[in-house]
């Protein structure tokens, strides 16, 4: 409080200085401007008075110079005269202007005079107002000075009386403490000693749960490892069911498609050249040597390995030249001879626009019968609208799966077959 009672004085004497310094500058531009009305008044003054005396003289002369007129009026010092008056009446209305400009700046000086009066003695006003408050300020700052000071004195006494307090209880405590330090080091050491025996406890615990848990992880994961080998080997055997379900359905999709032909494409004899389909290099070339009609199977020969092919099914086998005519007749197919073109384009069963199936590189693509040979046609490839001339009627057969269908180059699997095993 004191000191926000000091903040407060300060404030008010730096006003009081501040008012003080506003009343001394009012009075140096009152002196100043006083000097300058003096400086510019007084020259105005003479002159004032100056015109004044020149035109007493020159009312005299006039008044010389009319009476003389009067008498002379061709003379030529009365022209002289007259022109000096119309002179002397210019210079009177300058004097007169002149006049009006002193009465003017005086009229001027007279307000400037009064306002910074008004000015000074507000200023000397606001002065003393601001030493009133600052005396008002300095005796409550006394008064509350002394009650500064009681307050003082009742923190002393309080002080003291705290203190007192403060030895009597720390006396108080010293003795307790003393009193139960044994006590408490005790019920600490027996504190320590159970938590010690827990702690054993639970490690011993902790143990024998992670052993089990270990052991048990043990085991699922040997489970794991057994069933994700069991899923592998079943996973095997779907696929191998899968190639063979496919398979199957190519077997029977080519049967039907073999019945339903008008007319069958003749069956290979010995020592006609063929391809037979596989399971890893797809078509291979090879020679037939003989054909069981009951079963419908070829013995052939691999034309690269010299490997002997035993009971190679029928569906797998195509021929792409049939044996010299002196060689043995007997059909392998159990074929009829190949039909001529006719002009109706119908050749081997097959005509011109028909959607059919060729090989083409090991692989079976969709494609368009456009024109038909004896011996050959020209397709035009269902994927990419490319055109490919004198295809061997051997490398088309009719489309796979549902009729009318449009696949994008399929490579089917054969069905189970014999094992080729090599030749001598």
């Amino acid at each position: 409080m004191e000191a926000t009672w000091r903040e407060a004085i300060a404030k008010l004497e730096a006003q009081v200085e501040e008012s003080k310094q506003e009343a001394e500058e009012a009075r140096k531009e009152l002196n100043e401007y006083k000097a300058v009305n003096a400086t510019v008044a007084q020259p105005l003054q003479v002159a004032l008075q100056k015109e004044q005396d020149e035109t007493e003289k020159l009312k005299i002369e006039c008044k010389e110079l009319n009476e003389r007129i009067h008498g002379l009026e061709d003379d030529e010092e009365i022209k002289k005269r007259r022109e000096l008056a119309e002179s002397a009446s210019v210079h009177r209305v300058t004097i007169e202007d002149q006049k009006r400009q002193i009465a003017a700046l005086h009229a001027q000086i007279a307000e400037l005079h009064k306002g910074y009066s008004e000015k000074f003695v507000k200023l000397e006003q606001e002065a003393e107002k601001a030493k009133a408050e600052a005396a008002s300020a300095t005796r409550q700052l006394g008064e509350k000075t002394a009650e500064s000071a009681g307050v003082l004195a009742k923190c002393a006494t309080a002080e003291r009386e705290v203190a007192a307090i403060r030895k009597s209880f720390e006396d108080e405590v010293k003795a307790t403490t003393e009193k139960t330090t044994a006590e408490l080091l005790k019920e600490k050491e027996e504190l320590a000693e159970k938590l010690e025996n827990e702690r054993k406890t639970n490690l011993s615990t902790i143990e024998a749960t992670t052993a089990k848990i270990n052991t048990e992880l043990a085991q699922r994961d040997q489970h794991i490892e057994t069933l994700q080998s069991t899923l592998k080997v079943k996973e095997e055997e779907i696929d191998k069911l899968k190639i063979q379900e496919k398979a199957n359905m190519n077997t029977i999709s080519q049967l039907k498609a073999t019945r339903a032909a008008p007319v069958e494409k003749p069956k290979g004899t010995s020592g006609s050249k063929c391809q037979y389909l596989t399971n890893e290099a797809g078509w291979r070339a090879g020679v037939i040597t003989s054909y069981q009609e009951k079963t419908n199977t070829y013995t052939l020969k691999d034309e690269e390995k010299g490997w002997v092919l035993e009971n190679w099914p029928e569906v797998h086998v195509k021929i792409t030249a049939m044996a010299p005519q002196g060689g043995d007749k007997r059909p392998a197919n159990g074929g009829a001879p190949e039909a001529k073109k006719a002009k109706t384009g119908v050749v081997t069963g097959f005509q011109v626009g028909e959607q059919v199936e060729a090989l083409f590189e090991g692989k079976w693509f969709d494609c368009t019968i456009k024109t038909i040979t004896d011996t050959a046609c020209e397709v035009q490839w269902t994927e990419d609208g490319s055109f490919t001339p004198d295809l061997p009627i051997s490398q088309i057969r009719r489309k796979m799966g549902t009729p009318g269908s449009v696949a994008k180059k399929p490579a089917p699997k054969p069905g189970p077959g014999p094992v080729p095993r090599p030749g001598p």
